[in-house]
């Protein structure tokens, strides 16, 4: 596997043959150490999705999915991009950075943009670079796989679990919005199941992102490799041989940013 350092970044992996995941960082994180991580800068791939956001409308690699019930900060469907593959039982999914939504203004203005709105998501998008790529120089060990882009429109780093538009700062002002960032995760994970794994199940998956995605990675792998790997796997805390792996815990409404 070639994977190479960059900043800041983090990525969950699935080793089939111990039954572990790995989440790769910058730096220890809640009881995960530190390896590699991902092979291009997170704000390479951001940029290339940005331009892919604003490219020709043509039918594109990527294909754009509405959730049914996941949202964006301002209410428009959550979505997420794939290049699927049946052939193979492997996926990468890249969840998208750009900070995180820290002011009642701020809030509101992301809502009014691709930060916040899905309203002027392209229906398809060229192949971001990097673990994305569908080039085998490129990326030789991921250019096969599944390969699915989360686009980051809820301003919670991929932690908000609040089902209803609420206001974080109600001492700021009225605006509300949704803050569904782990809900799209749960979203998309429930849609892909029902298009693609349920006929043939994972055997591997990669979790990854940068900036806020990589906060998103850290905040839910432990809730992604068991749902995604159903009850072949258990994930263990612990970079320990010896390590007995333990069961992920529930995941609880975090509060809003």
């Amino acid at each position: 596997m070639h994977m190479h350092m960059c900043e800041p970044c983090a990525c969950a992996w699935r080793m089939p043959e111990t039954g572990v995941t790995l989440v790769y960082t910058q730096s220890k994180f809640a009881g995960h150490w530190m390896a590699a991580s991902c092979r291009l800068a997170g704000l390479l791939l951001h940029t290339a999705a940005v331009a892919a956001f604003r490219g020709a409308k043509g039918a594109k690699e990527f294909a754009k999915v509405e959730l049914p019930n996941a949202k964006c900060l301002d209410g428009s469907p959550a979505v997420y991009y794939i290049a699927a593959n049946s052939s193979s039982p492997a996926w990468v999914v890249w969840l998208e950075g750009g900070g995180i939504c820290f002011n009642l203004s701020d809030c509101a203005q992301r809502a009014k943009g691709r930060l916040g709105s899905s309203s002027s998501y392209n229906a398809s998008i060229d192949a971001p670079k990097g673990m994305l790529s569908s080039d085998p120089a490129a990326n030789p060990d991921l250019y096969t796989w599944n390969r699915v882009f989360v686009p980051y429109c809820s301003g919670d780093v991929w932690m908000g679990t609040k089902r209803a538009a609420v206001n974080p700062f109600p001492q700021e002002g009225a605006w509300r919005g949704y803050f569904h960032g782990h809900y799209i995760l749960e979203d998309m994970y429930e849609d892909i199941s029902d298009r693609h794994v349920m006929s043939s199940p994972p055997t591997h998956a990669v979790l990854t992102g940068c900036s806020a995605g990589g906060m998103g990675v850290i905040f839910n792998c432990d809730w992604f490799a068991p749902a995604v790997l159903l009850a072949r796997f258990q994930p263990s805390p612990s970079p320990s041989p010896s390590s007995s792996p333990s069961p992920p815990p529930s995941p609880s409404p975090s509060p809003s940013p």
